[in-house]
């Protein structure tokens, strides 16, 4: 599932001590799976491990190829930070 290989990663960085992590958006084109769902998965699961671990403090990058990959990753942060 897509969405636990990110809280693992994110899991895997905290057991190690990490202070940052990223995560390259070009796992959709090598696996042909949609854009959306890369980047819907990616930002709910870091978002969702993050609430729950607000006590480590650790930074997520998520790296672009393309416009269209950084388009949709601010369209969506865009829209947390209007909550």
């Amino acid at each position: 599932d897509l969405l636990d290989s990110y809280l693992n990663c994110m899991n895997a960085a905290k057991e190690l001590n990490c202070k940052s992590i990223t995560f390259p958006c070009t796992s959709a084109a090598m696996k042909e799976l949609p854009l959306e769902a890369v980047i819907g998965a990616s930002t709910t699961a870091v978002t969702a491990w993050m609430a729950k671990h607000q006590d480590y403090a650790i930074d997520v990058y998520f790296y672009c190829e393309t416009e269209a990959e950084t388009a949709m990753y601010r369209k969506f942060f865009d829209g947390l930070q209007k909550k």
